[in-house]
């Protein structure tokens, strides 16, 4: 149950190693699913195992850290551009904002198929040019299991960071696990995978340039 920073100093520092890809990881399974200009995501599944993990880079230029932590963390804007994102809201948190429990519902591609659910812990760390972001599995009394969704679990280590030749564009180095739970067909375990993680990359620059960058800036 979600009453209290769940995170501590240890687990901000293990973000480093969950974000990389090494040697020994590439001899383990994890192979490299999208390669393309500003993107890269390695994964590790089993084909059939709807359990899936990935790591990557994503680049935006022009993009400035401090806008992209907001578009992709505010609920109310990450629902706008994050197409799958049917619900996202903040159910309880900290009054500076280091941790929340976040509740959210994705609609998966696919007939018949049932909507899953998450409630996720989440915790921020803002250092010099860059934030630490992390998420787990959580409970909340506000947010119990419904029959009309399948609760999954969410996993996910985010280090978002300006780029270091151009405060104005920024880059975000990711981990992320998904359970969806229940039985799937591919099509929707392979949504998130590769396929989600491009979603992502292509949608953000697009809610950018359309809605975000007309909005008037904060005095």
């Amino acid at each position: 149950m979600a009453t209290g920073d769940p995170f501590t100093d240890e687990d901000f520092e293990r973000i480093f190693d969950a974000v990389k890809v090494d040697e020994q990881e590439l001899k383990d399974g994890w192979t490299q699913a999208k390669q393309m200009p500003g993107l890269t995501v390695w994964k590790f599944a089993e084909k059939s195992d709807p359990v899936r993990q990935l790591k990557g880079t994503m680049k935006f230029p022009g993009i400035s850290l401090e806008d992209l932590f907001e578009m992709t963390n505010d609920p109310e804007l990450r629902v706008k551009w994050d197409e799958p994102l049917q619900c996202m809201k903040v159910i309880e948190s900290d009054i500076d904002g280091e941790w929340s429990a976040l509740y959210s519902v994705i609609k998966l591609p696919g007939p018949l198929i049932k909507r899953r659910d998450f409630v996720s812990a989440r915790g921020i760390r803002k250092e010099a040019n860059r934030i630490l972001i992390l998420l787990k599995p959580t409970t909340h009394p506000s947010a119990p299991e419904k029959p009309d969704f399948i609760r999954g679990d969410l996993n996910g280590a985010f280090i978002l960071q300006a780029d270091k030749d151009d405060p104005n564009s920024s880059e975000v180095l990711f981990y992320s696990k998904t359970d969806l739970k229940g039985k799937l067909p591919m099509i929707a375990i392979n949504f998130v995978s590769t396929k989600a993680a491009v979603m992502t990359f292509e949608s953000i620059p697009k809610f950018y340039a359309k809605e975000y960058s007309k909005r008037p800036k904060a005095n």
